[in-house]
This record gives structure tokens, C-alpha cells and sequence, in this order.
């Protein structure tokens, strides 16, 4: 298993088992400043190239090294972020996944993966390793690690279960490119229970709310729309949690991310930063995911 070393203090805090605050609402930051404690992880599928960038040392680093497990020179893939609940308790894992893989069209194996990536802890620093492919063959891999795969399917099937769910929801017209869904939390008995976000991201690049009841899916709000972004597929933009308030959001289309949250109001795009200000220059990442959970508050 290779990894990447993360010299941080704040980082440790994302280590796993296994193996500044920005703008105000709508404004651009003059800093760079993305939410602290977040690894993310940006890929394009037209070079191959592959970049981490750590949110707290605000470094990226080249992924595509040779003879690591995660090095993606002269393939392509999709990116899936994975909370995989163990023993031990949640494991956030990255999985590089075949770039035409569908659940739709059969189970997930071994061969539809480039690699398996989360954190641990090595002499007190947070390592971000990578699992090969080759290391779940069913031929030669662990009890843990076929019991991985059979978890990894569950949860693209229940990802697609929820997918379909929120494009039947969508509006005559609208298609669905991307969406996040709050996990739900349980309550105690007696305790009011808070609806649950589904965020839904459609082709035409328009930000729709949905939240549960008994009917189903409606509307919890007015849509809107994020700045440059008019068209989306769902490998050209990516989706992922900031915190318990809000998603940070990707358009390949506008090369931004978008902080769209919410603290007892709407949600709505609260700051954005282009991905030029922090990678490195001629790098167009077509999607994106990351792991790690900020606890800052934004002010609004």
C-alpha cells in the first residue's frame, strides 16, 4: 500500500483506522481560505492528470508518481467518496473507480477499481495510502477485504436507489447531473426530527432543495443557480459535504468550487474560489471529491 505524507497539525485530526473561514454570502475570497481539515482530490479524465490538495498546508501535490498505487498516468476514472462504516467505527475512503462503470449494469469487482484510498497514522503524521485493485482479486485478498467489496456495492446501490429518487422529484424538464443527501441522524423518542437536505445539482446547472414527507420528495425552497455554470454531466462536477450546514460543489464548466450552505436560512452559495488559484497552472480537473469535515461557522 503507497501513501502520500500530510505534515500537518490540524490535518491529524482526519486520520482514520485501517491499512479560515471565507467571504461573506456570494462574495469571492481575496485568500485562498477553503474550509479547513479537507483533503481533496482532482482529477482529469482528458490528461490523466491527478492532484491532492491539502485545505490546511493549502499544498497540492502530484498523485500520478510511478509505481504508486494511485497513479492514474494514461487512465481514466470516476471518483467516489465512501463512508465505510466498520467495527471501528466510520472509515472515509476514496475509490478511483472504472470511468464506465454503472451498478446499473452488474455488481462491483475488483477489476472496475484503480484503487482504494483513505488515512492513517504513521509515527503521529496522517498518510493518505492507496490500495491496488489487485489486492481485493478474491483469489488472494483478506476476509476484511472481500467483506469491503460486498459494503462498497451496498452502498452504490443505495447511492442509485436515492439518485433515481431525486430525478423522479425534479421538474418536467430538468434532468439531475449530480446530488449530496445529508446522512440521517437518529433522535430520541420525543425529539422533534429535521428533515433531511437532498441537494440536487441538473443539467442546465440550477441548485434545487428537496426535503422528505410522506409524499415523497418537494421542494423546500426557491432554486438557484450557480455563477458561470450552464451546462453539467455528472463526470465533469462533483459534490461533497463541507460540514452538517452545507455541500462544497464543482463545475468542470466554470473551474470553481462553490460553498452552498445553510445556518437556519435557505441554502444558497455562500463563497466561491476558482481551482486556478490553488492548483497548479494549465490543470483543468474534471472532478472532484475529498474527505475530512470542516467545523468552522460562517458568518452571514
Amino acid at each position: 500500500m503507497k501513501k502520500i505524507w500530510i505534515a500537518s497539525a490540524i490535518a491529524t485530526a482526519m486520520i482514520m483506522t485501517g491499512c479560515g473561514s471565507s467571504s461573506s454570502s456570494n462574495e469571492e475570497t481575496t485568500a485562498i481560505d477553503l474550509p479547513d481539515g479537507k483533503t481533496l482530490i482532482f482529477f482529469d479524465n482528458a490528461s490523466s492528470a491527478q492532484y491532492l490538495y491539502n485545505t490546511d498546508t493549502e499544498t497540492a501535490s502530484s498523485m500520478n508518481i510511478a509505481g504508486e498505487n494511485y497513479d492514474m498516468t494514461g487512465k481514466n476514472g470516476q471518483l467516489v467518496m465512501w463512508n465505510h462504516e466498520t467495527d471501528a467505527g466510520v472509515d472515509q475512503k476514496i475509490v478511483m473507480v472504472d470511468e464506465y462503470f454503472d451498478i446499473t449494469n452488474g455488481s462491483f469487482t475488483y477489476e472496475d477499481m484503480h484503487y482504494l484510498g483513505h488515512f492513517h497514522e504513521e509515527n503521529s503524521v496522517p498518510v493518505f495510502a492507496a490500495h491496488s485493485a489487485d489486492e481485493f482479486d478474491p483469489a488472494v485478498s483478506s476476509d476484511g477485504q472481500k467483506a469491503a467489496l460486498v459494503s462498497f456495492n451496498a452502498h452504490l446501490t443505495e447511492q442509485n436507489e436515492i439518485k433515481n429518487e431525486i430525478a423522479e422529484a425534479l421538474p418536467s424538464g430538468e434532468t439531475l447531473c449530480n446530488f449530496f443527501v445529508f446522512e440521517h441522524e437518529d433522535h430520541d423518542d420525543g425529539e422533534e426530527e429535521e428533515a433531511t437536505p437532498h441537494i440536487a445539482l441538473t443539467t442546465t446547472g440550477k441548485m434545487y432543495i428537496f426535503e422528505e414527507n410522506e409524499e415523497g420528495l418537494v421542494a423546500s425552497q426557491s432554486t438557484f443557480l450557480l455563477d458561470g455554470v450552464s451546462q453539467c454531466s455528472q463526470n465533469q462536477s462533483g459534490i461533497i459535504k463541507n460540514d452538517d450546514y452545507g455541500v462544497l460543489v464543482f463545475s468542470a464548466q466554470s473551474q470553481k468550487i462553490y460553498l452552498v450552505d445553510s445556518h437556519g436560512e435557505d441554502f444558497h452559495v455562500h463563497s466561491t474560489w476558482d481551482t486556478d488559484r490553488f492548483l497548479p497552472a494549465g490543470f483543468t480537473p474534471t472532478t472532484f471529491t475529498g474527505i475530512g469535515e470542516s467545523d468552522e461557522y460562517h458568518d452571514h
